[in-house]
């Protein structure tokens, strides 16, 4: 009685549950498989993706720079430790490039990897972070020096009024070739110290 009461109803509602599961089931293997197709080509094949605008590929899979490729640095600064990160859209000029014309650009660097979408390079230099700051003898007097990020060069930050002969042998050597603090404050510290 109840199955002829609503057995039209009971019917349209499994095949809903079916139809919905079909489609979920669908969906998720039409997704995994997709997810598979996205691995990296097997060596010698390529995978390419047009941008419209331009007959330079976003992605091959040919060892090339891509369009859209991301360019990671890694700055490793020797004297204090710290590695200082950088992240950059791949230029025009990277654009294309193998990893060996990659290298050509930064030669003093080591590129850790490398694909169509993604360039790291590792970069070391015999200096300070640019975190840190350094007091040093600057004309006849002082001045705090920052060095530039991704290079050794370092750049005037500050000039201090002191005069330099007036200071103590001891603190003169010290200062001729610098000597690295973390902030302003400690840097004025040291001054009233040694001017003391």
């Amino acid at each position: 009685m109840f199955f002829k009461k609503h057995g039209k109803k009971l019917i349209i509602a499994f095949s809903i549950l079916f139809a919905v599961g079909i489609s979920v089931f669908s969906g998720y293997y039409l997704a995994r498989n997709d997810d598979l197709d996205a691995e990296p080509s097997p060596a010698g094949t390529k995978s390419v993706a047009e941008d419209e605008n331009s007959a330079m590929p976003v992605a091959v899979n040919d060892g090339r720079v891509g369009r859209d490729a991301k360019i990671y640095f890694a700055y490793y600064y020797e004297r204090c430790g710290h590695t200082i990160e950088k992240q950059i859209d791949a230029t025009e000029d990277m654009i294309g490039l193998t990893r060996e014309q990659f290298a050509e650009l930064y030669p003093d660097a080591e590129i850790t990897e490398f694909s169509p979408n993604a360039v790291h390079v590792k970069q070391r230099f015999s200096q300070y972070c640019p975190k840190h700051l350094i007091l040093k003898q600057h004309e006849n007097g002082l001045a705090i020096f920052k060095t530039v990020a991704g290079t050794e060069r370092m750049e005037l930050y500050m000039r201090i009024a002191v005069d330099f002969d007036s200071l103590a042998a001891d603190d003169q050597a010290v200062l001729k070739t610098g000597r690295m603090f973390n902030s302003l404050e400690d840097i004025e510290a040291y001054i009233e110290d040694i001017e003391s």
